[in-house]
């Protein structure tokens, strides 16, 4: 455990700095802007997502592998560096020139914008950068060097809130608009600066030539292209239709309170798995033989899930707190909606864990099964039910989804590695999830008081449960040795 704690502990500190900084600016969009403005700038960073799903060709992981695995032979690094940002560039200006001869793919009518030239604009430089940058973050990863991915990414949530509050400010909408490709822009020349930084470290002179782009040696990188293009235009083409749902029958309003939800989950969510997945996911990949996988799926679980639970239960009693914190007392109206989701994000965080051989061992099918179950679940909910349950159904869906691919992978994993829950992780599971349903039934029938007295008093009873006093004794040292 200690080496997991480390992990998390180091990563943790500097992802709570990004999620402070992106709730600054989050907070700062809402009061100027209100649902309308959340609405329409969600639902373009969603049109940018979807193309750059593709503009990077999956390229991320086998990047990584083949600059790890061949530091040595410099030259080559360099010619791979150039090859794949010259690429991935070309694809991202095709992508965005496609969009410009075909504008109706971006409903423009659906969202009534008359900011047309600042709304191309955007898309097409936010397209470009982002890919350029999503590229520099899997080179600083080959390079080992995380404490430089640590630095660039904290500066350049510096640099987004900076330009957000300037432009919003002289501009408005234009001005929160532009402001995404602004923000894109500076953030992939800090990466790139980063990635020029850290081939010196490891002795390699990186030379931008047209001579030193060779396609040919990308070949090895697209061996998991395929899949990761797949899925994460699956991810994002579903998430757009989803909003077309809320939209046409709810209104961009909607919209604007699902973003503050989603972007809420998202942000505690990534503070965790991003901080403990640096550490996992490599540590899975060198395990020898499938119990020691099992064992490293167990302790992984027991963590995150001791860790995650009594976060959900703070967001879910102070959501309204949350909500005029984060945003304004326009959003208050998406409270009600948030228990729902927050029990859904418990069965992602065991879903998350579970799945991670997916990407170790790795195995594409089962890639593919997850994503579909997950995207049709997703759609089918909110398509059938939002009528009748608004918001609601939203959330049922995500809860929904995520329960049905727990049990969908411990099926498969069961097949084919043997994979168990053991004893203490079962009862950890049981004793939350029983915690999390009587807590969340309790905040629509009793006063907030009585709800945190009564949540109190239940995660003490969890404590005693399911963490041991030798668990307990090795956080504090761990902390210890930090301070």
């Amino acid at each position: 455990m200690n080496k997991r704690l480390k992990a998390f502990i180091t990563m943790g500190t500097s992802s709570a700095f990004q999620v402070l900084l992106n709730l600054v600016k989050t907070k700062y969009i809402a009061i100027m802007l209100g649902t309308y403005g959340m609405g329409i700038t969600s639902y373009i960073n969603n049109i940018i997502g979807t193309i750059t799903a593709y503009t990077n060709l999956g390229l991320n992981n086998g990047i990584i592998k083949e600059i790890s695995a061949n530091k040595d032979e410099k030259e080559k690094i360099n010619k791979i560096i150039n090859s794949v940002y010259c690429l991935t560039s070309l694809v991202a200006l095709v992508s965005v020139l496609i969009l410009i001869i075909f504008p109706s793919l971006l409903n423009l009518k659906l969202i009534n914008i008359d900011l047309k030239y600042v709304y191309f604009a955007t898309i097409f430089i936010a397209v470009l950068s982002t890919t350029i940058t999503m590229i520099s973050t899997a080179i600083i990863n080959g390079f080992s060097e995380i404490k430089f991915l640590g630095t660039v990414n904290v500066l350049s949530n510096i640099a987004a809130l900076i330009i957000n509050v300037i432009a919003i400010f002289y501009y408005g909408l234009s001005g929160a608009i532009f402001s995404i490709a602004l923000t894109s822009l500076s953030t992939s020349l800090l990466f790139i600066y980063y990635v020029s930084r850290s081939a010196r470290i490891n002795d390699i002179k990186l030379t931008y030539k047209i001579s030193n782009v060779k396609f040919i040696m990308l070949k090895p990188l697209f061996k998991y292209g395929a899949v990761v293009i797949t899925t994460s235009l699956m991810t994002n083409y579903s998430m757009l239709f989803m909003r077309k749902i809320i939209i046409n029958s709810l209104g961009i309003e909607y919209n604007g309170l699902f973003q503050s939800i989603w972007a809420m989950c998202n942000q505690y969510l990534s503070l965790v798995l991003s901080s403990l997945g640096v550490y996992y996911l490599p540590t899975l990949c060198s395990k020898r033989n499938n119990n020691e996988i099992i064992e490293e799926i167990n302790s992984t679980l027991s963590l995150i899930l001791k860790v995650v639970l009594p976060i959900i239960i703070m967001v879910t009693l102070f959501r309204n707190l949350a909500m005029n914190v984060l945003y304004s007392h326009e959003f208050n109206t998406a409270s009600k909606y948030i228990p729902i989701f927050l029990i859904a994000d418990y069965f992602k965080v065991i879903f998350w864990t579970l799945s991670m051989p997916i990407y170790s061992l790795p195995n594409f099918k089962l890639q593919i099964i997850s994503e579909i179950l997950y995207d049709l679940i997703m759609i089918l909910m909110p398509l059938l039910l939002i009528n009748k349950l608004g918001m609601f159904s939203i959330g049922l869906g995500y809860l929904i989804s995520q329960i049905i691919l727990v049990i969908f992978i411990l099926i498969s994993f069961k097949k084919i590695i043997s994979l168990k829950i053991n004893r203490k992780n079962k009862k950890l599971i049981l004793s939350s999830i029983g915690v999390l349903l009587i807590i969340t039934t309790a905040v629509y029938v009793l006063g907030n008081i009585q709800v945190i007295i009564l949540a109190c008093f239940l995660l003490i009873f969890w404590a005693k449960l399911n963490i041991s006093k030798s668990e307990l004794n090795e956080i504090i040292n761990t902390l210890k040795k930090r301070g």
